[in-house]
This record gives C-alpha cells, structure tokens and sequence, in this order.
C-alpha cells in the first residue's frame, strides 16, 4: 500500500484485510497501539508512523 493510499485512511476504520496490507508496507516506520477507541465502538486505536514522520490514527474492529 503506497503512502497516499495509507494518508486517505486517516481516522477511517478498516479490516483486518486492509490493516495487514498497510503492515506490510514499507511506508510505516513504526506504531502504536494506543488501546480500545472511545470514539469508534468495538474498535482498537493505532497511531502509524510513516517513513517522513507524518502520524495517521487509524482504527481495526476488533475481533
């Protein structure tokens, strides 16, 4: 997945499928599981670091 594809995401919530595809990318340089969301139900919250340093909070249903 390229940087803008990832970018786009922001603040979105995504599938599994998806999550592991950005993963797998060489954009991200790092990552945080910050927990349960308060905003988004029955989702966790991930903050993603790309390779420039820009951050994108991204959200993966729980399963």
């Amino acid at each position: 997945m390229t940087k803008e594809e990832i970018i786009k995401l922001d603040t979105e919530v995504v599938s599994v499928e998806t999550f592991e595809k950005i993963f797998a990318s060489d954009c991200i340089i790092g990552f945080q599981k910050v927990g349960q969301s308060g905003l988004k139900d029955n989702c966790d919250w991930y903050i993603l670091t790309l390779i420039d340093g820009e951050e994108v909070n991204l959200y993966c249903k729980r399963i």
